[in-house]
Formats: structure tokens, sequence, C-alpha cells
């Protein structure tokens, strides 16, 4: 059994052909998260909300449906249950392990970080609790808002790589090449024909946004406001990237692999998650729209390990003779999950203009 539950998660975690149905979990889960009040960053809490939304058998179907196409399930329920279960923590970034038991069952166990803060550079602040290995089993302890009728937002995957997501590696290679990418992806985004439809969209919902905070023609306080917006869980919320399982060819094994996602910032707006990088893009693409200048820096921000770069984030420039709005300066550091992390209530701005502490940082300029 155990096999066959590994096998499987491989299967569906690692084929690219299954991106869009990733996606829709993905934006599914986010949508039960905000409808049940779940802390952004506690990991813990969001999957054991997730399992007992899977309890109630409708919602239950809607998953099996979406995994299953990524996957063919086996119509074992002991089998399938936990292949849903390991397949929607993977793609909320949690990694799984299938533990067999003694009647030859298998379990999956879900990890949940230790110190996510650390890596943002804020240790210490708004921490969830122990992390650390955790059974979770499908099952309903009627704590949440039971019945979803297809409430999550339908992915529209009509585009290749921008349009969709691009797997990059993980690690300070990855995120070094991340940066570089997203440098690409924000001059094609802003310039290229292909994107048109998409900067419609983005253009309509940035005066939106500036329309309902009231901020009218003063374009100092346009980004603040975006900025601001951004930072409520309920419009984007934060989740790590998707890991996958890998098949090791030398040994015969199955690892977890370790992937940036980049998404581009339609799509992020569309699914309402995003982690650091997509967060970043939403916020450079917009800084560009707005005629300001942008950069992207990548910081070592885990006390941990003080030698890894783990963040991205903006810096932010304005034309000679303009000041942004809020904090008076010329550059400003806009940095969504510090802001996140810092928040006080509905406060949202407490952390605007200000950086996470840092051990050394690489800036990627946008031309």
């Amino acid at each position: 059994m155990k096999s066959i539950i590994l096998e499987k998660l491989n299967q569906q975690s690692h084929n690219s052909r299954n991106d869009p149905y990733i996606g829709r979990m993905r934006t599914l889960a986010g949508d039960i998260f905000k409808e049940n009040g779940v802390p952004e960053f506690d990991y813990k809490k969001e999957l054991e909300v997730l399992c007992n939304w899977l309890g109630i058998e409708e919602n239950y179907e809607m998953a099996h449906e979406l995994v299953g196409k990524t996957v063919g399930l086996t119509g074992d329920r002991d089998i399938d249950d936990q292949v849903i279960s390991g397949a929607f923590a993977m793609c909320l970034g949690n990694p799984v392990g299938v533990v067999s038991d003694e009647l030859g069952g298998a379990a999956i166990y879900h990890y949940v970080p230790d110190d996510f803060a650390s890596k943002s550079g804020i240790s210490g602040i708004y921490d969830v609790g122990l992390g650390g290995w955790f059974p979770m089993s499908i099952g309903n302890d009627g704590g949440i808002n039971g019945k979803r009728r297809k409430a999550y937002k339908p992915f529209q995957l009509t585009r290749k790589s921008l349009g969709n997501r691009e797997v990059l590696d993980g690690g300070e290679a990855g995120i070094k090449k991340t940066a570089t990418r997203m440098v690409e992806m924000t001059n094609q985004y802003v310039r290229d024909k292909k994107f048109a439809e998409d900067r419609k969209k983005l253009s309509d919902w940035i005066k939106k946004v500036l329309q309902l905070n009231n901020v009218g023609g003063d374009k100092s306080k346009h980004l603040a406001a975006i900025a601001g917006v951004l930072t409520n869980p309920q419009i984007v919320r934060y989740q790590k990237d998707p890991v996958m399982l890998k098949m090791d060819e030398k040994d015969g094994k199955i690892k977890l692999s370790s992937h940036e996602w980049l998404v581009a910032p339609a799509r992020t707006l569309e699914s309402g998650i995003a982690d650091c990088d997509d967060f970043t893009l939403v916020i450079g693409t917009v800084a560009q729209m707005l005629g300001l200048d942008v950069e992207y820096r990548i910081a070592k921000c885990n006390p941990g390990n003080k030698n890894a770069y783990s963040h991205v984030y903006n810096v932010i420039g304005y034309p000679a003779g303009r000041v942004d709005g809020l904090t008076g300066e010329d550059r400003v550091v806009v940095d969504i999950v510090y802001m996140k992390r810092l928040r006080d209530g509905n406060n949202y701005m407490k952390a605007y203009g200000k950086e996470p502490k840092t051990y050394g940082a690489m800036d990627y300029q946008v031309n």
C-alpha cells in the first residue's frame, strides 16, 4: 500500500501536464482557508481545516475529481484518501511522508515547518507553534464551513510558460535564476503584445484599488494603496510553493524535490494565492505600469543559514523630484510578505517602506 501511494504521488506531482489542476487545487485550498479564517502562516491549522473539509462527502467528491485528473486513482478508498490528502498537502508546499502500519496499511504524515518567520528575517514574531511531522486523516469534526459547490475560481490556462507558471530549481541557484527570470517576465509582461489582455485586467484592477482607497490623482500614494490591498489575506493569501516527489534514477527511491514556482501577475490575482516571488512580481509589474523604477532584491534573511539567499522583495525608485507619499523617500522597500508578518490587526502598513533584517543582498534592475 505504501509503495502504491508513493507511486501515485510521484505521478501526480511531477507531470507538467498536471499544472492546471495543481493550480486549481491551490486556489480551492486558499479559498477554504479564507472562508474559515485560518491565519496566514499557520500551516498546521491549514492542514487540519483541509482534512476536515475533505471529510464532507460533497467536498471529497470535488477533490476526488480534481486529483483524479492528475493521476489514476485506484477505487480503493483507503488508498485514494491518502493520495488525495497527500496531493493537496504537496500542492501547498508541505512535505509528506508515508508510514506503514502493522496491518499492511499506510498513512500520510504531513510536515509543518518549525519557524518560517526566521526565513523572512523576523524570527520570533507571530510564530504559530512547534513544527514537525503530524498524522493527518480525512475526517469532519464539524468545525468548518461545509458545502462548497464549485466555489473555486477556475483557471483559464490557455497560454504556456508566462501565462501559467514556471518551475525553476530551488535553493540559492534557483532563487538567483528566479530573480533573473522575474526581470525578463516584467519586461515581457509590460511590453509584449500577447499579454495585452493581461495588462488590461491588471490596469483595471489598479484603477479599482485606487478608487476604493480614495487616493484619486495623488500618484505619490498609488503604490502604498496597492501594497496595502495585497497584504490583505482575503485578497491574496500567502502559500508556499508546491513540492514534488521525484524518482531517483540511481537507487529507485522517491524523494522530495523543491522548486520555485513563478506565476504571472494577473494569474496571481486570479488565484488569490502567492509566495514571496509572486508578490514581488506583482508589485514590480504594477510599479512599472505606474512609471516607477523597479529592482528585485534577493536577500539572505535566515539567521540559521546566513549564507543562503532565502527571500526576494522590491526596491522601488521614484523619478527625479517625486517621492513616495507615505515614506517621503524617493526609494522605498516594498516587501509584501514582511508587511503581512508584521501587520497589527487591520494595520497592514506597519512595515511599508521597511526592510527585514538581512545578511547580504543582490539587486536585479528592471530596465
